[in-house]
């Protein structure tokens, strides 16, 4: 009888082991199907969080994208008075409009004005008068900041000019014409007056690339002549951006 109950005694604790064995190894099956399934970083979703940037060359970093740096540009306008000389001894009065075209970044800028000079305005009694429509090109490569709120701009100027001067004590007197080339240098200051709105005050001399000499021929004498340098002065309103 004890061998019989060793016997049967054996089979099952037997069988009691190999059940447990089973159902640890389904657990542990089951534990790692499921870390499978459940990666353990999951990556984002780069459809919805990298919308709008670029791919780094390896693949593994996101960029953003720079936003348009493309150059602003802006138009000015005004009005100004101009004092200059284009030939001596006179000295002219005049005024006149421009139109600038300017980088917005404190960028180059580059103007074209159209102006009136007559020495007539200074001295109307004087036995010489000059007049010349004029038209001038400024070139200002950038503008540099002031203490305080002003603005100053470094340009190469240029002037073009049609001269007729006349002598009122000639006889028989006419004005003959003649065109003026000068070259040269310009400096401006604007200081605001309202957001849109400076005051501009310039300055710059200017070389004549030719002679021009006025002579009459009864009684024979030279009147009046280009200057060896051209002075110009302006003072203006300036609207803009």
């Amino acid at each position: 009888n004890a061998g019989a109950s060793a016997g049967a005694g054996g089979p099952e604790k037997g069988g009691t082991d190999v059940g447990g064995r089973a159902a640890t190894d389904a657990a542990q099956a089951a534990g790692n199907a499921g870390t499978a399934a459940a990666p353990t970083n999951p990556q984002p979703d780069k459809t919805a969080e990298g919308a709008g940037r670029n791919p780094a060359p390896d693949g593994s970093k996101t960029i953003p994208l720079k936003p348009n740096e493309a150059t602003r540009i802006g138009f000015e306008f005004g009005a100004e008075i101009a004092l200059a000389q284009v030939v001596w001894p006179a000295s002219s009065l005049g005024g006149g409009g421009f139109l600038r075209v300017r980088s917005l970044e404190r960028g180059p800028a580059l103007e074209l004005a159209a102006l009136y000079l007559t020495s007539a305005a200074l001295t109307p009694n004087a036995d010489v008068s000059a007049k010349a429509p004029a038209f001038t090109l400024s070139a200002c490569p950038t503008r540099m900041h002031l203490r305080g709120a002003l603005d100053l701009d470094p340009c190469l100027a240029a002037m073009a000019a049609h001269l007729s001067v006349s002598d009122s004590t000639a006889f028989n007197a006419r004005a003959p014409e003649r065109w003026f080339w000068s070259a040269g240098v310009l400096v401006r200051v604007v200081a605001p007056i309202t957001p849109r709105i400076g005051l501009a005050v310039a300055g710059g001399l200017s070389i004549p690339l030719r002679k021009r000499r006025f002579i009459t021929t009864n009684p024979e004498q030279l009147v009046a002549e280009t200057p060896w340098i051209s002075p110009l002065l302006t003072l203006g309103l300036v609207v803009g951006p």
